[in-house]
């Protein structure tokens, strides 16, 4: 395997350095989302469920779009070089962005705010196949659960603080009129995610001599071409589509639940949040270990079984503040424990030769799930 080739000190490092780059990607990512959905929200003139579901739907929406418009071209670039040089080039180009998003907190237009949040999110879109298929290049098979779960872990945790800074933070800042500091902040946390880049593990490039062409969609053909020939990863496929699907309805119906239903201020919406990534983060790290050196495919089940009943028990208007976050806590957890060997699955039947364009082409279709439920919801947000 490929991980066999690297001194263990000089992978050692390069692996944890993946996982701060991650943990410092995602926080930035939901920090910044945050903030501005807080901030078009003071915006609008009335708040109600339908301006808070339309503003988070339009949010979720545009986080999706760059994964659906440019999957094969971001695929295909990261089978083409380095996935380390890939993550280093999107960490560059996340400075760029959050400076832009400085002038466009300082500008507060609507458009322009929406406009860098596209832009952060094609840059998420470039880095998501590189991070996704650099794991199994590193890894061996009997490693590659632990460190999905370790992936998920990070990622989630980077999701508890910056979903739980957003809210504190947007009203802190906005009650001494100095908004844009949220961008200096982000802006600074881009270098940061620069100087851990420099230190990831660099596999070799999985494919050098692909071609790389404007068609964004490249390698579509071939991939579903590959779902077909082999029913486990299609399945495992399907499922993680669902399961995106499902999660991105949670956490839109959260938004209108949480400040409309609940009469929640910005502070108490991140902990209901954050309470649901406190669970996947703790599902996730519990499915690697359970895994035991192997991909445990028999936990899928046992979190499909736990989010159901958890998800029943949020649906009776009886549970309060403390009733929903326990419920969510769980309901994250179990999510955890389904999604880790689900992503081990995809990653390790995926070809090597066209491992990028194949994690690249799932998060479409991912993508797409995403975005049909925040089309879901805008339009059950106009019904009332």
């Amino acid at each position: 395997m490929a991980a066999q080739t690297y001194d263990k000190s000089k992978f050692q490092k390069g692996f944890w350095s993946l996982m701060g780059v991650m943990f410092q990607g995602a926080f930035s990512d939901n920090l910044f989302k945050w903030i501005i959905i807080y901030l078009l929200m003071d915006a609008a003139t009335t708040i109600d469920i339908e301006t808070s579901s339309g503003i988070a739907a339009i949010a979720t929406a545009l986080f999706s779009l760059p994964y659906i418009l440019f999957p094969g071209f971001f695929g295909v670039l990261s089978d083409r070089v380095s996935k380390q040089t890939i993550v280093l080039a999107t960490k560059v180009l996340e400075v760029v962005i959050m400076s832009v998003g400085l002038m466009a907190v300082f500008s507060g237009n609507p458009n322009f705010l929406w406009v860098v949040l596209f832009l952060m999110a094609t840059q998420s879109a470039m880095f998501s196949p590189a991070k996704y298929g650099i794991l199994p290049e590193a890894l061996p098979e009997s490693r590659l659960s632990w460190g999905n779960g370790m992936m998920q872990m990070f990622t989630m945790l980077a999701i508890i603080v910056g979903v739980g800074m957003a809210g504190p933070l947007y009203k802190y800042l906005e009650s001494i009129g100095q908004l844009h500091l949220a961008s200096v902040l982000l802006i600074g946390l881009a270098f940061i995610g620069v100087m851990l880049a420099r230190n990831v593990f660099k596999p070799p490039a999985a494919n050098p001599t692909v071609n790389i062409t404007p068609n964004p969609w490249a390698g579509l053909k071939e991939t579903f071409k590959c779902y077909a020939a082999d029913r486990w990863l299609w399945l495992s496929v399907l499922a993680y589509v669902y399961f995106w699907f499902a999660g991105v309805m949670i956490q839109i119906n959260l938004v209108s639940y949480n400040t409309v239903t609940l009469g929640l201020d910005e502070t108490s919406n991140s902990m209901m949040l954050v309470a649901l990534a406190m669970g996947i983060a703790l599902g996730a790290v519990s499915a690697g270990y359970i895994s035991r050196g192997k991909i445990e495919v028999g936990l899928i089940p046992l979190g499909a079984l736990g989010m159901s009943v958890c998800a029943a028990f949020l649906a009776w208007p009886v549970f309060g503040m403390q009733g929903s976050m326990v419920l969510l806590f769980g309901l994250g957890f179990f999510a955890g424990i389904f999604d880790v060997p689900l992503a081990s699955v995809i990653q390790q039947r995926s070809p090597a030769h066209m491992r990028g364009v194949v994690m690249s082409i799932t998060n479409m279709l991912t993508f797409v799930g995403m975005l049909a439920a925040s089309g879901l919801m805008f339009a059950l947000g106009k019904m009332g």
